[in-house]
């Protein structure tokens, strides 16, 4: 060991350099002191220096965020600009293109004649469509309406012994068909629908021909209740303005069947249905050979209502084996 001042060599165990007379424990001591002063200004100037460092580095990493930010917000406003402009393009393409529609469908309104035959074609396979027409005004039909700013050419079975209570509807330019009825001709009922309504109710032919002879069966009952009643007094003129409420009842009956059969059988059959029927009643006019309304004797007043209501009803059988 050494004297710290004059660097004289000393004993382990000196306290006092022989040389100097310096403390040798005073000297250790101040030199500890000077190593520790020494280390905490070093770990004082680490610290800052790293304290420096770190500020840099935040301030460094703060710009490049800005910058980022400043770069993705110009990019946002340029996409969100060719995005607006983009829409702007896909708008006018649309107009135009729905122009280009407008006038296309102003060239492709079918006419009255083809929508006719659009009809019959539609409906052939399930009623006769020999009386099909397009309305006309001398017939008071209207031959085209307009609905929700679609038109329609309005077809009718236009026949005279016939009413009007319903039509089909062809769009002019969708070509579609479809079913309304005097309920409210507003409401267009797609020909789909109608023709499968048809199919079911053919399905219930069975059901529809024994309602019918159940309806004739209660007026047979009538009929010969009313016959009862005459033969217990009943005076010639009641009882043959009762025959004569019969026959309007088997008649009612028959003008249904006859409709129903319309909608039923084949239009084939149906032609033949429509000769047989005029042929008919040909025949009961011949047979008959006077009105009703001219006679003057009561007995045959009653006479000609018995055989309008014997004719009628045996018309209304012979129907009914029709429906199949």
């Amino acid at each position: 060991m050494r004297c710290t001042t004059c660097k004289n060599r000393l004993d382990e165990d000196a306290k006092y350099c022989n040389n100097c007379g310096q403390d040798i424990n005073y000297t250790m001591i101040n030199k500890n002191e000077y190593m520790l002063k020494a280390i905490i200004i070093i770990l004082i100037i680490t610290i800052l220096s790293m304290t420096f460092t770190i500020l840099k580095i935040i301030e460094y990493m703060k710009t490049s965020e800005d910058n980022i930010s400043n770069s993705q917000k110009s990019q946002f406003i340029e996409e969100s600009s060719q995005e607006e402009q983009n829409q702007k393009n896909s708008q006018h393409i649309t107009n135009l293109v729905s122009t280009q529609r407008i006038e296309q469908i102003k060239d492709t309104h079918i006419s009255q004649e083809e929508a006719l035959e659009i009809c019959k074609q539609k409906l052939s396979n399930i009623m006769d469509t020999t009386y099909f027409n397009i309305g006309t005004d001398e017939s008071g039909l209207n031959s085209i309406i307009e609905l929700n700013g679609s038109k329609y050419y309005c077809v009718y079975i236009i026949n005279s012994d016939e009413d009007i209570d319903f039509r089909f509807c062809i769009d002019s330019i969708t070509k579609e068909v479809y079913y309304s009825n005097e309920d409210n001709f507003d409401i267009l009922i797609p020909i789909e629908e109608y023709i499968e309504e048809c199919k079911k109710e053919r399905n219930n032919l069975e059901y529809i021909k024994e309602e019918y002879l159940n309806r004739i069966y209660i007026i047979s009952n009538e009929e010969e209740s009313a016959l009862e009643k005459f033969n217990s007094g009943l005076s010639s003129k009641e009882y043959g303005d009762i025959l004569y409420s019969l026959y309007q009842k088997y008649d009612l009956v028959l003008n249904e069947i006859y409709n129903d059969l319309e909608i039923y059988l084949p239009s084939e059959k149906i032609k033949i249905l429509k000769d047989e029927k005029i042929k008919w009643i040909s025949e009961k006019e011949e047979k008959l050979n006077i009105e009703h309304s001219d006679l003057e004797d009561n007995l045959s007043y009653i006479e000609v209502n018995e055989m309008l209501c014997s004719l009628t009803k045996e018309r209304c059988y012979e129907l009914i084996e029709c429906i199949e």
